[in-house]
């Protein structure tokens, strides 16, 4: 996957997990049968910034980066403090390289989205979360305030810099989608309709749409994830059995590279994301690779970036995705990236 730094052209951080949203289905929260919400207690780093000085020399050894994401599993990347100095520095770094940020629209000072403005149209854009309008964006985006998403998203266009409003395919803002694609059109904007994760959820946002839930402590024993195999070898045989196909594909065609909040290197973000899940196969099949491992393999407060892009577990990653059958190939890379889809 990662033969040499220069074969790394893609960078996806998450430089914080903070955020002033509370949706459900986010990496920050565990939800038990009644819906209420804990804090994840598989996280400890909850509520960190990355600091950005300590970020950007971890960086430095990369030579050639054409794409940065700044998006992250569990936190907005503009509430961190310094995501100006982090976007000014990659672009002194790499200034060809083109930087996109990833956000609920809300957050940042009007002298942040300044300095971001600055930087030079063809090296910066920046993707909003729109997955309504005034009356539905709270639905899912709760404690959002839509006054702020508008203010932030026009002071954006009118510094003429390049956005996205980005909609999830929630059955709530489905009659407002032309008028969502019509405000991305005269804003000179693209409009992008994503797929939601789990339908399942829908009604139960619904019914917490208008509430502020208290956050709290995770109280119960975390699973073990000791027998992995044999769910996982039930769901293989199922599908062959199906007849269903079994290719799986990285999406990153290994020049992709992704740095959490909690200061740990991946391939991707499904693969740090299967860490801080509350169910799923995915978990079980990651906590199998890491059995041998030392917990802290993939840390960059313990590691060189160039030791963990050479760890035997990242290269075993490697050897995973590129399987040729479902039987060598991940879990968490067939249902995230792979020709084939199923459900956890």
């Amino acid at each position: 996957m990662y033969d040499r730094i220069s074969d790394i052209h893609t960078l996806d951080l998450a430089i914080t997990s903070v955020c002033n949203a509370k949706c459900m289905d986010c990496a920050r929260w565990w939800i038990d049968d009644e819906g209420r919400m804990y804090h994840n207690p598989r996280d400890d780093r909850p509520n960190h910034h990355w600091p950005w000085e300590t970020l950007c020399e971890h960086l430095a050894i990369l030579d050639n980066i054409t794409h940065v994401l700044i998006c992250g599993n569990a936190g907005d990347p503009m509430s961190h403090p310094h995501v100006a100095d982090i976007c000014e520095w990659i672009h002194a770094q790499w200034p060809m390289a083109h930087t996109c940020i990833d956000t609920n629209g809300s957050l940042g000072s009007d002298e942040t989205w300044q300095r971001l403005a600055d930087i030079p149209e063809e090296n910066i854009s920046v993707r909003f979360a729109v997955d309504g309008l005034e009356d539905t964006n709270h639905i899912y985006r709760r404690n959002v305030p839509w006054e702020r998403v508008k203010h932030n998203i026009t002071r954006w266009f009118r510094s003429q810099c390049s956005g996205v409003l980005k909609t999830i395919d929630f059955p709530w803002n489905e009659h407002q989608r032309d008028e969502i694609r019509e405000w991305a059109d005269d804003l000179g904007w693209e409009w992008q309709l994503d797929a939601r994760w789990d339908p399942d959820l829908d009604q139960r946002i619904i019914e917490t749409s208008r509430l502020d839930p208290p956050i709290m402590k995770w109280e119960q024993p975390l699973e073990d994830g000791s027998d992995w195999q044999t769910p996982v070898g039930q769901h293989i045989s199922k599908w062959i059995q199906q007849g269903k196909p079994m290719q799986a594909e990285c999406r990153s065609r290994g020049d992709w590279l992704y740095i959490n909040h909690d200061h740990r290197v991946w391939p991707c973000c499904y693969w740090a994301n299967a860490e801080y899940t509350q169910w799923g196969r995915s978990k079980k099949h990651l906590q199998h690779l890491q059995r041998l491992a030392e917990p802290t393999w993939n840390s960059l407060d313990h590691h060189s970036l160039k030791d963990i892009i050479n760890h035997p577990i990242m290269r075993s990653i490697d050897r995973l995705w590129q399987g040729e059958s479902i039987h060598d190939t991940s879990i968490m890379c067939i249902h995230q990236c792979g020709g084939c889809k199923f459900d956890e």
